[in-house]
């Protein structure tokens, strides 16, 4: 026998084999993989709310939390490509690993937005490199007639992590329930208006009575638990006879 009909015939047998013990433990372990991927994406839509409570982010810095895994998965995807073929899956599965550890507690640990961001991209760069790693090993170890069954069937467990995700945060919440109530009969909440000194000198000059000119301001909301910001608040005087009286009234504009 030839060394190429040996190699043809070893791939035949692989290709032919029935289902063992290895077969199941390499599709267990990559669909696991995968389970933590969907987990690791969708847990973050779950405490996004608690972050936004804990660091009163802005909208676009709360949109870059979310999408800061997702972010990093793009690039673990094209390095777990590359050094998946020069360094082997195995010690790359290893890594990988690693990165879901210590940069997933590293998230927990997070002391502001921007520790949080930077370790949920590191996170999402490993959960990248899984897809490629998790793919290679379901394709070249199965058998072919139910290769892309198998590989089909691992993938799917990213639902499973995504809905484990949100049954977690079910769990979370039930133990420790929310007893942050915006409006409380024993609590009257605070807001504070601030705006730019120039601004209000402007605003109330003389001759500037009838302006409709709406003045950037900040509102603070504070009701002993829940503290938020809302920027950008458009704030003008109003009314008639209020303008030109010692006693102000103000209009407030969300729309700005």
């Amino acid at each position: 026998m030839t060394q190429r009909q040996g190699r043809i015939s070893m791939n035949s047998a692989l290709e032919e084999t029935r289902l063992r013990g290895l077969h199941w433990r390499v599709w267990w372990l990559s669909a696991m993989g995968v389970f933590l991927d969907g987990f690791d994406l969708f847990i973050i839509g779950v405490a996004l709310p608690l972050i936004a409570r804990e660091f009163a982010p802005s909208p676009f810095i709360t949109g870059l939390i979310g999408a800061s895994a997702v972010l990093g998965s793009v690039l673990g995807g094209f390095l777990g490509g590359c050094f998946t073929d020069r360094y082997g899956r195995k010690s790359l599965y290893l890594v990988d690993l690693g990165f879901f550890i210590v940069f997933g507690l590293l998230s927990a640990a997070s002391w502001d937005v921007w520790s949080l961001i930077l370790f949920r991209f590191l996170l999402g760069v490993g959960v990248g490199v899984d897809y490629p790693i998790c793919a290679s090993y379901v394709s070249e170890f199965m058998p072919g007639r139910i290769r892309g069954k198998m590989l089909i069937g691992a993938f799917s467990f990213q639902a499973v992590g995504m809905l484990s995700g949100a049954v977690a945060g079910v769990i979370i919440l039930h133990l420790f329930p929310d007893s942050g109530e915006v409006f409380r009969d024993d609590v009257v909440p605070r807001i504070d208006i601030i705006i730019p000194q120039t601004s209000l000198n402007t605003m109330l000059a003389a001759g500037n009575e009838q302006s409709d000119y709406l003045w950037q301001a900040t509102f603070i909301f504070d009701n002993g638990t829940i503290r938020d910001t809302l920027e950008n608040v458009g704030f003008r005087l109003r009314g008639n006879t209020s303008r030109y009286a010692a006693k102000k009234s103000y209009k407030v504009s969300f729309n700005t």
